[in-house]
């Protein structure tokens, strides 16, 4: 299999769901995610060398986007409240998050998904009409995130 396609940032998108219902919050114009581990060093005495051991796969990151609102509804909605108040002590308010890298046409696409948190809210306005948003993300259950990648 030859690699003929290289992945570019308009292939990408950035989808979550809370509740098992897909939300529509932020209109997403770039992130950046890491994904690491802990290294935790396991050497003891009588070792000749190092001994390390990894931990669980973790994911953090940033996103930019331009804020949206239902201009039909009142004061507030279930989804601002849910996003803002994402939290890791239930499983129904933690957003099923997934960073498409390429193509998110198909179930097996180049991306990483996994349940954040949004941890904080950055908002802008100016005069020259951007209202954008930076939002940090991170892993917030016992469960690493999937990363599916197309080879």
């Amino acid at each position: 299999m030859a690699i003929d396609t290289y992945i570019v940032g308009n292939d990408g998108n950035f989808s979550y769901t809370i509740n098992s219902s897909a939300q529509s919050l932020f209109k997403v114009q770039s992130f950046a995610a890491t994904i690491s581990r802990v290294v935790t060093d396991q050497t003891g005495f009588g070792d000749t060398g190092r001994r390390k051991r990894l931990g669980m796969l973790d994911l953090t990151g940033t996103l930019n986007a331009t804020v949206g609102v239902d201009s039909t509804a009142g004061t507030t909605s279930s989804s601002t409240a849910l996003i803002m108040m994402s939290s890791q002590d239930t499983t129904s308010t933690r957003p099923a998050v997934t960073l498409t890298l390429y193509d998110g046409t198909g179930t097996s696409d180049a991306k990483i998904t996994g349940n954040c948190i949004f941890s904080s809210f950055a908002f802008n306005s100016n005069k020259a009409g951007d209202s954008t948003v930076t939002v940090n993300f991170e892993n917030a259950d016992g469960t690493a995130p999937v990363v599916t990648w197309l080879l």
